[in-house]
């Protein structure tokens, strides 16, 4: 991709594809029981777990364009965690295009997520017209429901996650293609 791998800009961030060399920043941040208390397997990941899902970003990437990405503060270029896309495997969801994300402890409270899913979510919306996307988080992980709303997602019924709990869960739907 040109500009380097860049995906969108914002004020604070460049989100970009992923480099292998991204992969031990990225084991740093998720190493952070804190950090995984709500995502994955809610404890923090192997380092070959990370390295599997670079490579799968990688690989989606090239193959359909769209995926999970890279977060790059601007202020320093440092890895602080990551936003982007997935196809939902399981449930009653099952085939939609799911949003989520992650980021480094140090950078919670900050805006930081809300200003990453904007940016992500137009871009899927403008570049893939997607109709809709969803996202869910564990009720307990209240900044991740907050980020849903502030992103003008509207909250659907709980619903099951991959590990069998009911969990809230959003969806937003592509105003942009009512328009035209």
């Amino acid at each position: 991709m040109e500009n380097n791998g860049l995906i969108v800009e914002t004020d604070r961030l460049f989100i970009r594809v992923w480099k292998e060399q991204d992969q031990s920043f990225l084991y740093s941040i998720m190493s952070d029981a804190d950090v995984m208390r709500y995502v994955w397997d809610y404890k923090p990941p192997t380092i070959e777990q990370i390295q599997d899902f670079v490579g799968k970003c990688i690989r989606e990437t090239g193959e359909q364009g769209w995926t999970t990405w890279a977060l790059i503060l601007k202020e320093d270029q440092s890895l602080i965690g990551y936003c982007g896309f997935l196809t939902r495997d399981y449930g009653e969801y099952k085939g939609e295009i799911e949003i989520g994300w992650l980021l480094a402890k140090e950078h919670w409270g900050k805006g930081i997520a809300t200003e990453a899913a904007k940016a992500v979510l137009d871009f899927g919306f403008c570049t893939w017209k997607f109709h809709r996307v969803i996202a869910s988080a564990r009720s307990e992980n209240n900044q991740s429901v907050k980020v849903m709303i502030k992103v003008g997602m509207s909250l659907l019924k709980d619903s099951l996650n991959s590990k069998g709990r009911l969990v809230p869960h959003a969806v937003i739907k592509n105003s942009q293609l009512n328009t035209q």
